[in-house]
């Protein structure tokens, strides 16, 4: 477990207030290729495409071995199960933008 200090600057950290596109849907429904049209689209605005399943996949290669919430959430990736997204792993996600 992680010192309190720590947990709670992570749950205090200040997240960006930014516009955000959102583009849901299933597997293989092309979020992604959306998502991208639009980033080129775009371009000149300073739009940037953050894929979550990139960030999440290298958040569990990079803490997985470092913190249990991490460790965890590589068994539950894994196995194709939904993520418990904390505080603490959100603000990991989000520093590695």
């Amino acid at each position: 477990m992680r010192p309190p200090s720590v947990m709670k600057a992570a749950e205090v950290a200040r997240i960006p207030n930014v516009p955000i596109i959102l583009f849901m849907g299933g597997p293989g429904g092309g979020k992604t290729r959306h998502a991208e049209r639009v980033r080129d689209a775009l371009a000149d605005t300073g739009l940037v495409h953050i894929c979550m399943p990139d960030l999440i996949r290298n958040a569990i290669a990079k803490y997985k071995d470092r913190y249990p919430e991490w460790k965890e959430a590589a068994l539950r990736y894994h196995r194709g199960k939904f993520l418990s997204l904390n505080q603490v792993i959100i603000r990991e996600i989000i520093d590695l933008i």
